[in-house]
């Protein structure tokens, strides 16, 4: 390949190992230790809060499955709902790929407040803002697995760190999913180090933060993206979001 500058060649195999027809992959490892961290992080913020921990397997269970099906109903209405609409039976086909984190957002988030209105022991802003910690880490993970897989290419360019995915072409380009990989792990721990340095701050904080800074990184790192220029538009309301829960939870002087 020639080049006038130096790029980083990368062909990682997304298979780590295969044993017959069963295959392990690199973004299935990343989904596991995501599903692993976060299960690990609810035991100790329920140990930390004293509350019941025999309900935390259950309630893991939902917001994975609420997760996974707002992701793929994400994916579905925002990114293909043609291809979709065409192709029916392929939205159940979630192992090929295709889901939309602002979906597994919204159907976490509504999972959430439904539990939190049958099981009152619970506040509904005290997890959100542990929701937002552990989705940190998550969406960190999540780029680490496209990283692997050479998906979601950045733009071309010839800085000294580019990257060349030999799996799919020989253009030097931004590693843009290690940008965000390194960014979103940045804010898990500033989270988690306000959440265990301040824990009488009001409930909602993390949350906010979560939508104020981390969401606007994403929108600013889609830039870097080969093809991403609508999934920016689609950050901009978490963002409204983000600045009403300030108004709600900060903005008004309790009577």
């Amino acid at each position: 390949m020639n080049v006038a500058f130096v790029v980083i060649e990368w062909n990682v195999d997304p298979v780590i190992f295969q044993f017959a027809s069963l295959s392990v992959k690199w973004y299935g490892l990343m989904y596991s230790l995501a599903l692993i961290s976060c299960y690990s992080l609810g035991y100790y913020f329920f140990k930390r809060a004293k509350l019941p921990q025999h309900q935390l397997m259950n309630l893991c269970l939902l917001l994975f499955v609420s997760g996974l099906i707002g992701a793929r109903l994400g994916q579905i209405i925002f990114y293909e709902p043609s291809y979709f609409i065409n192709h029916p039976t392929e939205i159940f086909k979630i192992w090929k790929g295709g889901l939309a984190s602002h979906g597994a957002f919204l159907g976490m988030t509504f999972t959430w407040w439904l539990y939190t209105k049958k099981h009152r022991t619970f506040n509904f802003w005290w997890g959100m803002d542990k929701l937002a910690i552990m989705g940190a880490l998550t969406v960190c993970l999540m780029r680490l697995g496209n990283l692997m897989n050479s998906e979601i290419l950045g733009k071309a360019t010839n800085v000294s760190w580019a990257f060349v995915f030999i799996r799919r072409d020989l253009v030097p380009r931004h590693p843009v999913v290690l940008y965000e990989a390194l960014a979103y792990f940045s804010y898990f721990l500033l989270f988690l180090y306000i959440d265990n340095r301040y824990p009488k701050l009001n409930s909602g904080t993390i949350c906010f933060l979560f939508l104020v800074l981390l969401v606007p990184t994403r929108m600013c790192l889609e830039t870097f993206k080969a093809d991403a220029s609508f999934t920016q538009f689609l950050s901009i309301p978490l963002v409204l979001i983000g600045i009403g829960i300030a108004w709600m939870r900060f903005g008004k002087v309790e009577q």
